[in-house]
């Protein structure tokens, strides 16, 4: 059995696959491919690129419909279904207070009450229209701007899946910055099924806060500790919760264990937005098989697994 092994830097993140089968010239032929897949689809749904089609959108959905290709119509009808589907909590029009809080530049920054209020009048699902006679997009309000940040990793990941599955390939691993995993067949590790893949924990370097083997799923981890900032006391992140403008604080990290890359980073973004709460509503989902909630109350952390996902993560932070 070939190991070939692949990595690229692309959605501002550094993307590794490993592939395992009989030819390593075939296996290094399908990863490239599947790389280039990545860097069309980041052409596509950057928010950062000038040229990309969430670009074009921004700058002219408010005058005038703009036309998207077929599968991109797809991905927003699925945006909208999942903001329904987690009461609001996903939400792809949140670039204007994502820009408010300091997130779009930098690491944060505490914006003042009048560029608050400012900022949420632009948001809302209820604002993107989609015709889908005319495979279109429109927004109802000026100043609006759409971001897929919170499901764009999730896409590009299942597509590049679909990939390797088209081309016959049955063992491999993808990731995309480890918070994004997808995982094919077996890893070949001493005949174990599946991939082993360890949970860092999101304030405490070099520990682990729980284990999960994946076999023909994906593994979606949202955590607010790449771009955060402290305030008051607080630690401010850049997940921020639609129905208040404001970020997600005292939540750290939410993972969801699946069949979709896609649903798993919006449905651990809602998680993480969410709460605890939100986690009896994922037990009742089908096809999620895992999911897990860290938050911090009275300075102390706690862990909680959702009912359904016994034998699926294994708590490693006793």
């Amino acid at each position: 059995m070939e190991q070939f092994r692949l990595a690229k830097y692309a959605m501002g993140t550094r993307w590794e696959m490993v592939l395992n089968g009989k030819d390593a010239a075939y296996l290094q032929g399908v990863g490239e491919a599947a790389f280039e897949e990545l860097e069309r689809l980041e052409r596509q749904l950057s928010f950062y690129r000038e040229e990309s089609d969430i670009s074009q959108i921004n700058r002219h959905a408010y005058t005038k419909p703009v036309v998207l290709e077929p599968r991109l119509f797809a991905l927003f009808k699925r945006a909208i279904k999942l903001h329904e589907e987690t009461e609001g909590a996903f939400d792809i029009t949140m670039a204007p207070l994502l820009r408010c809080w300091g997130f779009i530049e930098g690491t944060g920054e505490m914006p003042s009450e009048e560029a608050l209020s400012i900022a949420r009048a632009k948001v809302g699902m209820e604002f993107l229209l989609l015709d889908a006679d005319r495979s279109t997009v429109r927004f109802l309000k000026p100043d609006m701007e759409i971001d897929l940040g919170a499901i764009g990793k999730g896409y590009a990941l299942d597509r590049m899946t679909e990939h390797l599955q088209d081309m016959g390939v049955t063992s491999a691993l993808i990731h995309g910055g480890t918070s994004s995993v997808s995982a094919m067949g077996s890893s070949g590790a001493d005949g174990r099924k599946g991939w082993e893949i360890a949970i860092a924990h999101p304030t405490e370097e070099g520990k682990f806060l729980a284990s999960c083997t994946l076999l023909d799923n994906t593994l979606s981890v949202s955590s607010p500790r790449h771009k955060s900032f402290q305030h008051g006391g607080l630690r401010y992140g850049h997940v921020i919760n639609p129905s208040t403008g404001e970020p997600a604080t005292g939540n750290f990290l939410a993972a969801i264990v699946g069949e979709s890359a896609t649903e798993g980073d919006a449905l651990s973004t809602a998680l993480l937005v969410t709460g605890k709460s939100f986690l009896t509503t994922l037990d009742r989902r089908e096809g999620v098989s895992g999911s897990l909630f860290l938050s911090e109350e009275a300075q102390k952390f706690t862990l909680i697994m959702g009912d359904h996902s016994s034998g699926v993560f294994s708590d490693l932070t006793v």
